[in-house]
């Protein structure tokens, strides 16, 4: 496009080159391609697919002087063909910020559908009340008990009366106590993850053995600052902090892995074995369990 027949808009801090007809803004896919580092071709017979996307082709003047089709995607289709992108294929430069975008969006799509989460305040005085309740809950039930052990000759009546009333106090101190339990998650710090000796072990050998490169799909700089990166528990359990249950890995195969963790084990295995080996791997003492 020639400075006679675009204009420059602002997107996300990037300013985008852009033809303006019919009062609608196109971008030429072309250009934004080759700031991504990918293909022209595969990603226009993509969007041509898509029913969201608006594809056009507008003559523009070259930089030589000579007019050119040029195809051209509509600025309002331009968001959802980035949040598409897959972030693997782009150039090194730019994925960290479609990564970051892309998160965006998700949270933008999941606010306009089902609107924003708002957690309710939790004061420690509610949780104190309820361990209270709770507690005078398992005194009747001690007491009781401690009456049935005392009483060998209470009548079968008495006996199934007071059974019938222990379930039922029970049932409602296994749900008060599960409501403590949520009460203290809101208002407790969050879990210490894996150590900060596990974490450098795990470090060291994506950089030394891989490259920096995420040990699962090969591709993603984990240890780049514009990487967003994941120190993942592979058996599930998060509480589970072993050396031996983790890995580093790039953001995607993070979220990949919860439909398709049996496909990741080989790669998982072969971190293991390359973290044993590894110089100043060995456990030590103090590594979290």
């Amino acid at each position: 496009m020639s400075d006679s027949n675009i204009i420059h808009v602002d997107f996300h801090g990037d300013s985008l080159e852009c033809a303006q007809r019919d009062g609608r803004i196109w971008v030429a896919v072309r250009r934004v391609c080759d700031a991504l580092g990918v293909s022209v071709q595969p990603q226009l017979t993509k969007l041509r697919d898509k029913p969201w996307a608006t594809i056009t082709m507008i003559v523009t003047v070259a930089e030589d002087g000579k007019p050119r089709e040029t195809a051209c995607i509509d600025l309002d289709s331009l968001p959802m063909w980035l949040a598409t992108l897959n972030p693997r294929k782009v150039s090194d430069e730019v994925r960290g910020k479609i990564e970051l975008y892309q998160r965006e969006c998700a949270k933008v799509l999941r606010d306009h559908f089902l609107g924003t989460p708002t957690l309710a305040p939790v004061g420690l005085s509610e949780v104190l009340t309820i361990v209270a309740n709770t507690s005078q809950c398992v005194a009747n039930l001690t007491a009781t008990v401690n009456e049935y052990v005392a009483d060998g000759r209470v009548r079968q009546a008495t006996v199934d009366t007071k059974l019938d009333g222990l379930a039922t106090e029970q049932q409602s101190t296994t749900k008060r106590l599960a409501l403590v339990e949520s009460k203290i998650d809101a208002i407790s710090p969050k879990r210490r993850g894996f150590s900060r000796e596990s974490q450098r072990r795990f470090r060291g050998v994506i950089r030394d053995t891989y490259s920096g490169k995420c040990p699962c799909c090969l591709q993603a700089d984990v240890l780049s600052k514009s990487t967003v990166a994941e120190f993942d528990h592979f058996n599930g359990n998060p509480g589970d902090n072993r050396a031996a249950n983790g890995w580093l890995i790039c953001r995607e195969c993070h979220d990949e892995k919860r439909s398709s963790q049996a496909a990741m084990r080989g790669h998982f295995d072969s971190f293991q074995a390359r973290l044993a080996r590894h110089p100043g791997s060995q456990l030590t003492l103090f590594e979290s369990k």
